[in-house]
């Protein structure tokens, strides 16, 4: 189980690999994590931030799941950023 100060891992999809650290007990984590994609995703991760800014391609979705070697987010995967309909 995750304890305090540990990361949690993406598993599938754009943030495969990406280790997220945590400052709380695992109970704090949402269930489900949403990301917007975009083409500098991937340089905004490695640590490139100066650049143009991108219009938003689709939506990632990950869900967290708890595993014999701890938690994870599992990837669920993309919606259109048209398809997202928001409510008050």
């Amino acid at each position: 189980m995750v304890s305090d100060c540990d990361a949690v891992e993406f598993v599938g999809g754009p943030f495969d690999g990406l280790l997220q650290f945590v400052s709380g007990p695992p109970v704090a984590l949402k269930r489900f994590s949403v990301f917007l994609v975009n083409s500098r995703v991937v340089k905004t991760l490695d640590g490139f931030t100066t650049g143009p800014t991108s219009e938003v391609t689709s939506v990632a979705v990950y869900q967290l799941q708890y595993a014999s070697s701890g938690l994870h987010y599992q990837y669920l995967g993309t919606i259109a950023p048209s398809r997202i309909e928001l409510t008050d």
